[in-house]
């Protein structure tokens, strides 16, 4: 376990039928300069090649060990590798990401400056297929944020901020939230907790590190986003169920569920009021409030009418929902161990 110089780490790296992508995620993890204590890479039932896989790699590396669930989705994956971890910190990232040969080291120095540090993460350098860029062949696919300091908030408005592949304008800045790409735990800040199974979604499940993240924070620790700590995220397609660009479909009903669910479930009442009058008077092109659906009709754009029919009773039924598992925890905003009914 940890000592005054240093700590040990996990890092959970769940994969579904992603094996070119899951193959350069391990080759990075081979090349940091602080390597691992643990790897644990979690794989679908079914996926039967990326089983393949991770078994021969197994037997090769004595620090990589594979994890099986039978539930579909990246909530599942995630629980069942914490369910295992009993190193200091535990790190999460993406098959499709390729973390920079220092990840681990920086990481691992930001816990050991403040021992009340329960979060770490950093930036995600998003690399995007060609054709989702528009640009023409010879321009690099990538996006380059600008620096800011507006990383990763939780406002008192009820806005919930990304930015997260932003560049920093400090060396660190203290935040609320981190994304699932490039965040870590430390253990004892998690103190057995899991993401809650109550997200929807049998995919991607946006807002499981929010929930995680957000916990950690209920509870006193600090969360911090770290220059140092970076990823490179190279954006692979997903299921047509779960496609990033279906705002109108099911990728849009579990999204706006699952965001107003951790409002629900962690906000004050302010910031719970503040994100439904926000979502639900301007919203944006893709998470339309009545404001942005008038302002892209007048651009001819009909689709945004089926992402509000869509999002909305969604996002509703997410805030209601949230704020039961509030009441039921006492106005804490999470369960403690959401674990203990829970199996892969």
């Amino acid at each position: 376990m940890a000592t005054a110089n240093s700590m040990t780490i996990t890092v959970i790296v769940p994969s579904y039928k992603r094996l070119p992508d899951l193959k350069e995620c391990v080759r990075a993890l081979d090349a940091q300069t602080r390597p691992a204590e643990k790897i644990i890479i979690v794989v679908q039932d079914g996926d039967l090649e990326t089983k393949a896989y991770v078994l021969e790699l197994a037997a090769a590396k004595p620090n990589i060990s594979m994890e099986i669930v039978h539930k579909p989705g990246l909530i599942a994956a995630i629980n069942a590798g914490l369910r295992i971890t009993r190193t200091d910190i535990v790190a999460l990232t993406d098959d499709d990401a390729r973390a920079h040969p220092d990840w681990l080291l920086n990481m691992e120095k930001r816990y050991l400056s403040d021992p009340s540090i329960g979060a770490v993460g950093g930036r995600d350098v998003i690399h995007l297929p060609l054709s989702e860029t528009g640009r023409d062949a010879s321009a690099p696919p990538v996006i380059l944020g600008e620096p800011s300091g507006q990383i990763g908030g939780f406002l008192w408005y009820g806005k919930l901020e990304g930015n997260h592949h932003c560049e920093c304008m400090a060396e660190w800045i203290p935040v609320a939230v981190l994304k699932g790409v490039n965040v870590s735990f430390r253990t004892a800040a998690l103190g057995g907790k899991l993401i809650d199974e109550g997200l929807h979604g049998t995919g991607s499940q946006p807002g499981g590190e929010t929930d995680l993240c957000l916990y950690v924070g209920k509870a006193g620790w600090k969360l911090v986003f770290d220059s140092g700590v970076t990823v490179d995220h190279y954006i692979s397609p997903r299921p047509p169920e779960d496609a990033r660009d279906q705002h109108h479909g099911a990728a849009g009903r579990v999204a706006a569920y699952n965001m107003a669910y951790v409002v629900g479930k962690y906000g004050t009442a302010v910031q719970i009021a503040g994100n439904f009058l926000s979502a639900s008077l301007l919203g944006s092109r893709f998470a339309p409030g009545m404001a942005a659906c008038v302002l892209y009709l007048l651009k001819r754009e009909p689709m945004v009418l089926k992402r509000l029919s869509v999002q909305w009773p969604e996002r509703m039924s997410g805030y209601l929902d949230g704020m039961k598992v509030r009441r039921r925890a006492g106005g804490a905003g999470g369960e403690r161990n959401n674990d203990r009914t829970s199996s892969h």
